[in-house]
């Protein structure tokens, strides 16, 4: 519950509304005639690294991250940060536990296209069974700012 609770503070001081939905299937959530399956509407965050420091990419949950499009595209050599850099950034990060968002404003984060448009998106909290509903306009709000481009790519 205390991940909750933090997010809950998160967004609440940035004044970005959002919900707490208990169970894990955002589709019972998503409201008539929602097409995007559960993984399109839940987004995770992947902590990536290169030499200027670690940064942020927010994909959908169904989706890998594209580090030779980052690359491309910024001229940099992202790669995928180790657990225990994660656990160092950021001091009580459960072992495997995805990042937290906007905890630290020198992380630099990528938010997925795929992810802008949507009516709903999910996160995931600590809490197993719970996740955060944040609606387009509060999604806008939250990433204000970020660099936003095709960052993801399908699964294998």
């Amino acid at each position: 519950m205390a991940a909750v609770s933090r997010l809950d503070t998160d967004l609440n001081a940035r004044s970005i509304g959002h919900q707490t939905v208990p169970g894990g299937d955002p589709a019972r959530h998503a409201g008539d005639g929602a097409r995007e399956c559960r993984g399109e509407l839940v987004a995770r965050t992947v902590l990536i690294a290169d030499e200027h420091g670690y940064a942020l990419a927010v994909i959908p949950r169904n989706r890998l991250i594209d580090l030779p499009a980052l690359n491309k595209e910024f001229g940099r050599n992202f790669r995928l940060a180790r657990p225990d850099e994660a656990v160092q950034l950021f001091p009580g990060l459960p072992p495997r536990a995805m990042p937290p968002l906007g905890s630290d404003p020198r992380v630099e984060t990528f938010l997925d296209q795929s992810l802008i448009g949507l009516r709903d998106v999910y996160f995931e909290t600590r809490t197993r069974g719970r996740l955060m509903r944040v609606d387009a306009e509060s999604l806008c709000g939250l990433f204000y700012g970020v660099w936003c481009g095709r960052i993801s790519r399908a699964g294998s």
